[in-house]
């Protein structure tokens, strides 16, 4: 299960599916990136900017992947910290419409 996004001026994110409970975004382009989000686990991230890198803890509180015969949806809770610090806690939710 994966998928790739291409927004012109963020550069090329991809998207993958895995177990059902860990999911993985790569974004490639100016702020590259690469995310893990595992339901119940911390992973370690790098964040590239121009400027320099950041390195972020980001812990899964759900992932829900469903799919029928209409598409699928992808809901992710997870929270981002800093140097051990709570920065922020985010919901994303990405709907899939087959064509």
């Amino acid at each position: 299960k994966s998928g790739v996004i291409t927004p012109k001026a963020v550069g090329k994110t991809t998207i993958t599916v895995s177990n059902n409970d860990t999911v993985s975004i790569v974004r490639h382009g100016q702020f590259s990136s690469e995310m893990m989000v595992e339901k119940g686990k911390r992973h370690l991230t790098f964040y590239r900017t121009p400027y320099g890198e950041l390195t972020m803890g980001i812990y899964g509180n759900q992932v829900e992947w469903s799919r029928d015969d209409k598409g699928a949806v992808l809901k992710m809770r997870y929270s981002l910290d800093f140097n051990n610090g709570l920065i922020s806690e985010n919901t994303m939710i990405i709907y899939i419409e087959e064509k």
